[in-house]
């Protein structure tokens, strides 16, 4: 068995999720793994006898990952489209929530000592509904998909944007949808531009010049992470009418309270059902690695995969600042009969598993290797 420790709240139902390999510790020294929920680790000591993380949310604020990669430790996250129904439905309620108004309407009636008819006559035709409005959605991932198809059957006139849209998911489009090639189509005739991207690149998605584009008085969503946006650009688009309102699940001082502003505290996917299907994406990650020494869904290493180990001996090497990290355990383990190997670079974070049935005594560790594993099932 394997010791996992909780950091910070995770729904009983999730826990139990890794109940069969791991035992629950609050012992953090003694930890094969640790799983989060969004706790801020930029200035925690991290055991050298853990070996991986779990990430319950879906970006990575507050996590130190450069450094873990260099300890070699990788983050795992959700395989990608988990959370996605709870995405689409937070997307959707908020666009019902903003076209009418249903947050200032409900605070009327307090304002009203619920005098309803005084609240009515406030209240009238205030609203607007999605029927027949443009909006523009900025990830095809399955989260992506999943909302413009919703969109679409509500009536909304709908464009996606996705350079690397996969077959899969162009496959589960519906036809009402559009697909633009071009980012800067989308924002001159969108009443709603929603960004739901699965990873983007460092640098914001959205700044000056690109709100400069927007049709005025429209409304941008963030579900993809505070990363995506130029916030000081957002606060001066939202001044100058620009945009009507700027609404995220990614919530800052910098713009929380704001007026025009409106935040939610990260819960785009933090429905239990959601919880449920991450952590039994990220329970099969940790195991697979621990086990097996694959990597998958990891925010921080590349993927590798060698299957299930069986009657071998594998070789399991993180590095830094090799661009082929293959090549270098090849000649770390000269004189050693390789059966099979796999392995890649992301960013300057490189990971090459080794499998061999000669026996594996040491391994030297030269400059550029962070840590070297050796699993055996011989």
């Amino acid at each position: 068995m394997f010791k996992l420790s909780l950091m910070d709240y995770v729904p009983p139902e999730c826990a139990d999720k890794f109940g069969e390999y791991f035992d629950i510790t609050d012992n953090t020294d003694e930890a094969t793994a640790l799983l989060l929920n969004g706790m801020d680790m930029t200035d925690f000591e991290f055991s050298p006898y853990l070996l991986a993380l779990g990430n319950m949310t879906a970006g990575s604020d507050g996590l130190p990952l450069e450094q873990l990669a260099q300890s070699g430790i990788p983050v795992f996250k959700g395989a990608k489209g988990t959370g996605a129904s709870s995405i689409k439905e937070m997307a959707v309620g908020i666009i019902i929530n903003s076209l009418r108004k249903l947050g200032r309407l409900s605070a009327l009636c307090g304002m009203y000592n619920a005098d309803l008819e005084q609240a009515r006559s406030q209240a009238l035709y205030t609203g607007s509904e999605m029927r027949g409005k443009t909006v523009s959605v900025l990830g095809m991932g399955k989260a992506g998909v999943e909302i413009s198809n919703t969109l679409a059957f509500l009536g909304m006139n709908v464009i996606g944007f996705d350079p690397g849209m996969s077959l899969e998911a162009a496959h589960h489009l519906a036809p009402e949808v559009a697909i633009s090639n071009d980012p800067m189509t989308l924002f001159p005739e969108a009443d709603i531009v929603i960004l739901c991207i699965e990873g983007i690149a460092a640098g914001p998605l959205v700044n000056a010049g690109m709100l400069g584009l927007f049709k005025p008085g429209s409304i941008l969503i963030n579900l993809t992470g505070a990363e995506a946006v130029d916030e000081e650009a957002i606060l001066n688009a939202v001044d100058s009418g620009r945009i009507s309102e700027f609404i995220t699940d990614y919530p800052s001082a910098a713009i929380a309270g704001h007026p025009g502003i409106t935040c939610y505290p990260g819960i785009a996917a933090s429905t239990k059902e959601a919880a449920l299907e991450t952590a039994s994406s990220i329970s099969d990650s940790l195991l697979d690695f621990i086990k097996n020494g694959n990597i998958h869904n990891s925010l921080n290493f590349p993927d590798c995969d060698l299957g299930e180990i069986d009657e071998e001996n594998r070789i399991c090497i993180s590095t830094v600042g090799i661009p082929d990290p293959m090549t270098l355990a090849a000649a770390i383990l000269d004189g050693i009969d390789i059966e099979d190997m796999d392995g890649g670079v992301k960013d300057d974070i490189g990971y090459a598993v080794v499998s061999t049935k000669d026996p594996v005594e040491s391994v030297p560790k030269i400059e550029g290797v962070t840590r070297i594993r050796v699993l055996t099932d011989i």
